[in-house]
């Protein structure tokens, strides 16, 4: 009797346990979710205000740059050779890619015309939040959906890690032929290439 007691006194503790754990988890994929939509809201905005293109452009590209996770996206590239670089060099390695990806994801952006952003699903990737959305396009002739991958920053906000459309990650690709470039021109190579850019 005393064993099952202890049986039933262990499995109360193991559940009071696991349920804030779950809500946290639950709490976060909604606070992902939000920070999305609240970030394609920005987007839509600045669609509906009529700004001309070449003044939206810069604007996306500032967006673009606060809201990319591009510490985890410099350690991808450089792999353990980004431990080993100077400060000011691993300064000037993340500002480049920054530089870089927001121009690439800007563009895109801009000739996008979102006019409705929607989440179809949120669930937790590993240390990351994956929202699946859906788009609807002024011009564009279906509306694609992309899988958002989030990650959660010390200070409670979030930063975009990555983003998949029909299953190809874009940071998959960048991570691919930045790469190569770094393994082609060392870090001081790969830093002016990129401001070339």
């Amino acid at each position: 009797m005393t064993k099952l007691k202890t049986l039933a006194a262990a499995s109360a503790v193991s559940m009071s346990l696991l349920l804030p754990l779950s809500a946290s988890a639950s709490e976060n994929n909604d606070a992902a979710a939000r920070y999305l939509t609240e970030l394609h809201e920005r987007v839509i905005a600045m669609f509906n205000s009529g700004m001309p293109s070449h003044k939206r452009l810069p604007k996306f590209e500032a967006m673009v740059a606060r809201n990319l996770d591009v510490e985890r996206l410099a350690q991808r590239i450089a792999g353990d050779a980004y431990d080993a670089m100077p400060h000011a060099e691993r300064v000037s390695f993340k500002q480049a890619i920054t530089r870089f990806v927001a121009t690439k994801l800007a563009k895109s952006l801009n000739s996008s015309f979102i006019k409705r952003f929607e989440v179809l699903d949120v669930a937790a990737e590993g240390d990351l939040v994956m929202v699946k959305s859906e788009v609807e396009q002024k011009f564009g002739l279906y509306d694609p959906t992309h899988q958002w991958l989030v990650a959660p920053q010390e200070d409670g906000s979030f930063k975009i890690a990555d983003v998949r459309e029909a299953g190809i990650s874009f940071a998959a690709m960048q991570e691919g032929a930045l790469k190569d470039m770094l393994d082609d021109h060392g870090v001081q190579g790969f830093i002016a290439e990129l401001k070339s850019h």
